[in-house]
């Protein structure tokens, strides 16, 4: 049976999921998704052709999915967000047939994808984060996502008995590609929460309609307010610790904040880690839990760590690439960009990352988080972490600007703690200054500091440091 029908066929099955106290069993979100598959047809929308997905409402978000699936369209998930501006850059580089929101939008010219009928269809696309230029739509096939799903929740021991709880926007495969196929693959129950809120997190894990969470996937900003909630209300910590599995990704997680849920929950969260072309490359084993590290391939993935000349590195810092079925089909529209992105095979990441004894950390973007400084290369994420360390700071990113003298140089946007908020500039430069030199080598040190109320993020959390540069030239002209 091929991927496609195999997953349309758990839908037969038990298992279902909650949005606002409403039950939603499979076979009910089935027949709903046949409805959908069907109003698609009335209105000229065939297999092969991109449906763009724009709603509030996180199970309409699942039907919409199922429905797609049911008439062979792609599905193409937006963030409700976005600006038109946005919303169109979507239209153009998916070419999208129609869009499925408040009304009903049909674009008469757009080309259908190639339809076959089998697992190499395209099922999805999905869009790049945006951290390095616009974002890029990425073909998916049936086999690429359910594939790796299947591989990473059986790693993860997921089971019907479990119970997920979904804080995650659908329009990543963070939210919609391990959350909601999951969930089906392998016949368990999910709790849609919509926006992330985390004393509604704890409430989950307490219990809601007999079905309390036993598991929660979440980026870590949602961790570090989780900690930040639990620390100002100590009894919430036992309904979580009731909880079962715990996992972090889209972005690195602070040792810190791992350490902190640990002792405050008594669970280990499990870090992974993924992007929008490669699906969930790398996780670490369910019973081997290490602190910084994202782990060993998922199912049939293959990697590489390679050196400036693309040779391999066994133990150290490098560049990562990977190999898969799990891969995607490529960038639509972009033959060019999606040829430059792979070499024989194998598909060039542009993630930094380092490896011990075959698991795997993350270092950083190598356009954004590597800075090359005096002929050294330094990662931004170490500094990150002993930055934020510092009593004074709340929230820390660090990049490299132009400097004529090293080529880049060392700079952190500061996010300062309510009682520091005022701090004179030559005081917090002096005590950042120290504190960095007890903890850096000298060429590590920021030479500029910038304070922001907030970092910039995208939506799934990251830092968008491309823009941090750019209030950061402006200051300097």
């Amino acid at each position: 049976m091929s991927w496609r029908k195999n997953f349309l066929k758990s839908l037969e099955g038990e298992g279902g999921f909650v949005e606002d106290g409403q039950q939603w069993p499979f076979r009910r979100v089935l027949e709903s998704a046949q409805e959908f598959a069907e109003s698609l047809g009335t209105r000229g929308v065939d297999a092969g052709d991109t449906v763009g997905v724009r709603l509030e409402s996180p199970i309409a978000n699942v039907i919409a999915l199922v429905g797609n699936y049911l008439r062979g369209c792609v599905h193409v998930p937006i963030n409700t967000r976005y600006t038109q501006r946005e919303v169109d850059h979507i239209v153009e580089e998916a070419e999208l047939k129609c869009i499925v929101g408040d009304e009903f939008t049909l674009f008469s010219d757009s080309p259908a994808s190639p339809y076959r009928g089998d697992d190499e269809d395209i099922a999805i696309i999905l869009f790049t984060s945006g951290t390095t230029g616009r974002p890029k739509a990425v073909e998916l096939s049936y086999r690429a996502v359910l594939s790796n799903i299947d591989a990473l929740t059986k790693l993860w021991r997921w089971t019907p008995a479990d119970t997920l709880v979904l804080s995650l926007p659908l329009f990543h495969v963070h939210g919609l590609g391990i959350g909601v196929h999951g969930t089906i693959l392998r016949g368990c129950w999910a709790q849609l929460r919509g926006a992330f809120e985390a004393e509604d997190v704890v409430s989950a894990f307490e219990g809601e309609n007999g079905r309390a969470g036993s598991i929660f996937m979440g980026v870590p900003t949602m961790y570090s307010r989780l900690i930040t909630h639990l620390e100002s209300k100590p009894e919430a910590c036992k309904a979580l610790s009731r909880g079962r599995l715990f996992t972090s990704g889209s972005a690195p997680l602070s040792t810190s904040d791992f350490d902190a849920f640990r002792r405050l929950t008594g669970h280990t969260i499990l870090e992974r880690y993924g992007m929008s072309e490669t699906m969930l490359t790398l996780s670490n084993l369910y019973e081997d839990r290490r602190r910084g590290m994202v782990g060993q391939p998922v199912g049939d993935t293959e990697i590489r760590v390679v050196d400036e000349l693309g040779q391999d590195i066994s133990d150290g810092i490098g560049e990562l690439w990977v190999r898969g079925s799990s891969l995607m089909s490529g960038y639509r529209g972009r033959p060019e960009e999606t040829k430059a992105s792979f070499e024989n095979g194998w598909f060039k990441t542009g993630d930094m990352v380092e490896i011990l004894d075959g698991f795997v950390s993350i270092v950083g973007r190598r356009s954004t988080d590597i800075i090359k400084s005096g002929g050294f290369k330094i990662g931004a994420r170490e500094i990150e972490e002993v930055i934020r360390e510092h009593e004074w700071i709340a929230d820390v990113a660090v990049f490299g600007a132009s400097d004529t003298d090293l080529g880049e140089r060392v700079v952190a946007a500061l996010v300062l703690s309510g009682e520091h908020g005022h701090l004179e500039s030559e005081v917090l430069k002096s005590g950042l200054d120290t504190w960095c030199r007890e903890h850096l080598t000298g060429y590590k040190i920021p030479r500029d500091l910038l304070v922001v109320d907030a970092l910039p993020r995208n939506p799934m959390g990251k830092v968008q440091k491309p823009r941090l540069k750019e209030i950061y030239e402006s200051t300097r002209t």
